[in-house]
């Protein structure tokens, strides 16, 4: 029995877990990218602005210097982007501070939104409503160049963000997939324990040593219980041969009535039975241990050819008719599990066939097929290979020998295959 861990591969792990990771990374990324971009924006805008107005303030003080001088408005330059108007005012002063307003530039020949700054000034003793704009258009283009300049960066940053994360997180979680890797090639019946790698993140470590224990229990139990089987099966061996010797002799006795010889046949009968199944786990057992070594490379035609011969009488008995197609290859396999892998194969074809059946045997290079009519009925594929399933559940058989043509097919690198087509059942081995 080979016992292991049956695990997805590390890369397809990967790929699900970072998959996974950014199914909740990017959304948040995007939000945060929006949000970033519209802030930049406004915050930006809100900083060039107040430098503007910053701007407005000082032209006021220049202003209102000259004016405390000079007793007279100062003389503005056409050339200056900035304009300041004089007004005199016949009532109070209205809508004075800061705002903002489109002003008409004559060099461009159209109306662009600025910055306006209105304050009451006096000169010589009259009252005046100073207006000083300053157009906005630099301003906003700037404003427009440096978000740009922070989109392409926030968008690069989460572009390299996303790269490095992912790189990250597999380089973190290597040892998570070494450690998935050597359960997946673990296997109970092998003397050495799983080699798990070491990592200074300590979830990784409660993991290893959690795999590590369960591999030590795994290994223990299934020793244990192959030391059952093993004593189990030998043990029961003595009573039985003594049992089988006392129901010869009991036979061979002459007194016996009919009545009393028709028991001993049911009780002979189940005892053969029963040493038949003894055999048959003793065998699995002594498979799964690795007893039968010495794989040769075997001419697998002519074992074929014998065994052939070893049935001839009793499928002439039953009618089933033989069609073959046997070529020359060659197999590496122990010879006597060859020996039982096709007793067994031939055995089922011939217990599941029908009166005047018919067997087919094909043999190619890397290929043995034998078919065999049968019941319109196909087996489980999810149970055949399993041990004590019957595809007749109230068969003579102990249900082991497919499960025997299992052990031996993965022990000896065969693949087993079993099919079905209009009442032919098909088991494929391929090498």
């Amino acid at each position: 029995m080979v016992w292991g861990i049956n695990l997805l591969l590390p890369e397809v792990v990967i790929m699900k877990l970072i998959n996974r990771y950014n199914r909740y990374l990017l959304p948040a990324l995007i939000v945060l990218f929006i949000i970033s971009t519209i802030s930049s924006y406004y915050l930006i805008k809100g900083v060039l602005q107040n430098e503007l107005d910053e701007i407005l303030l000082r032209s006021k003080g220049r202003i209102e210097n000259y004016v405390a001088v000079n007793h007279a408005a100062p003389v503005i330059s056409s050339f200056d982007d900035q304009k300041v108007i004089f007004e005199k005012l016949t009532g109070a002063i209205k809508d004075s501070g800061f705002s903002s307003a489109t002003q008409f530039i004559p060099e461009q020949n159209k109306e662009h939104l600025s910055r306006r700054l209105v304050f009451p000034l006096q000169i010589n003793n009259e009252q005046y409503k100073v207006t000083i704009s300053e157009p906005l258009e630099g301003t906003r283009h700037l404003t427009i160049l440096i978000v740009k300049i922070a989109i392409v960066t926030i968008f690069i940053t989460l572009l390299l963000l996303i790269i490095i994360n992912r790189r990250v997180l597999s380089k973190i979680w290597q040892p998570f997939y070494q450690s998935l890797e050597a359960i997946k090639t673990f296997h109970v019946n092998e003397q050495q324990h799983p080699q798990f790698p070491d990592s200074p993140i300590n979830e990784f470590k409660l993991m290893n040593s959690h795999f590590n224990m369960a591999a030590k229990n795994a290994v223990r139990d299934y020793r244990n219980l192959k030391e059952f089987s093993e004593n189990a099966s030998h043990e029961i061996q003595t009573p039985l041969a003594i049992i089988h010797s006392k129901l010869d002799l009991m036979v061979q006795q002459e007194n016996l009535s009919e009545k009393q010889s028709e028991l001993l046949r049911s009780v002979y009968a189940s005892v053969n039975k029963l040493s038949k199944l003894q055999q048959s786990l003793l065998l699995i057992t002594k498979i799964d241990n690795r007893q039968f070594q010495n794989n040769g490379a075997i001419e697998i035609g002519q074992e074929i050819k014998n065994k052939i011969e070893q049935f001839q009488d009793l499928w002439q008995g039953r009618g089933i008719t033989i069609h073959t197609q046997i070529e020359t290859t060659v197999l590496h396999i122990n010879k006597e599990l060859l020996d039982i892998l096709l007793d067994n194969l031939f055995a089922n074809a011939t217990r599941h066939n029908i009166t005047n059946g018919i067997i087919n045997i094909k043999l190619t290079e890397g290929l043995l097929e034998i078919s065999n009519t049968g019941t319109d009925q196909p087996l489980d594929t999810e149970r055949i290979f399993k041990r004590f399933y019957k595809g007749i559940p109230n068969g003579d058989n102990n249900g082991l020998g497919l499960s025997i043509i299992k052990q031996i097919a993965e022990v000896s690198a065969i693949t087993v295959n079993y099919s079905y087509q209009k009442e032919w059942h098909s088991f494929r081995l391929s090498w």
